[in-house]
């Protein structure tokens, strides 16, 4: 298996070490979207602007993935995620 792949599918144990949101971000990111955080302004499509905290501190509210290389092996990090919502 090519090791770039393991980059882009859910991965349980980061799940547990930093949390859901997090870890979809980190995924998000890597993928090349972007993230916006609730009560954030905007979001960010830059890994190093993924607030650090507490698990569970930073929740996801809206997902930009337009041109975002997304595997079906990630989507399971969308399944835990509490605040995100999507606008048709």
């Amino acid at each position: 298996m090519n090791k770039n792949l393991t980059l882009y599918r859910y991965d349980r144990k980061r799940v547990q070490e930093i949390g859901p949101d997090r870890a979809c971000a980190e995924w998000l990111l890597r993928c090349g979207g972007a993230v916006r955080f609730k009560n954030w302004n905007s979001t960010t499509a830059d890994y190093n602007a993924i607030p650090t905290g507490a698990p569970g501190q930073y929740k996801i509210e809206e997902i930009r993935a337009v041109k975002a290389c997304i595997t079906s092996d990630g989507f399971a990090h969308l399944g835990y995620l509490i605040y995100f919502y999507q606008d048709f």
